[in-house]
């Protein structure tokens, strides 16, 4: 499946993990600018392409009547803190 990068940049990236910060004098990259600001990259599908969005929806169909899905649903509106959303 496509995959897109939520940066908008396309290959080349530096490998996920890198806290090394760049020597003074060199210019910082998008990607480290980013991770400075304390974001970390993320691969999204492609929610544009038919095929993935054909997939997620069978497998939507799939959950619906599922009782381990209800479940951990169940659980994860049970723990959530939504306090402080806005």
């Amino acid at each position: 499946m496509k995959k897109r990068h939520t940066t908008g940049r396309r290959g080349g990236g530096k490998a996920l993990g890198s806290t090394k910060a760049p020597t003074s004098g060199v210019k910082m990259s998008h990607y480290q600018r980013m991770r400075a600001a304390g974001y970390k990259q993320v691969w999204v599908l492609d929610r544009e392409n038919e095929a993935v969005a054909k997939e997620a929806a069978r497998q939507i169909l799939l959950l619906r009547d599922n009782p381990v899905e209800k479940e951990a649903m169940d659980f994860i509106e049970r723990i959530q803190d939504a306090s402080d959303w806005q």
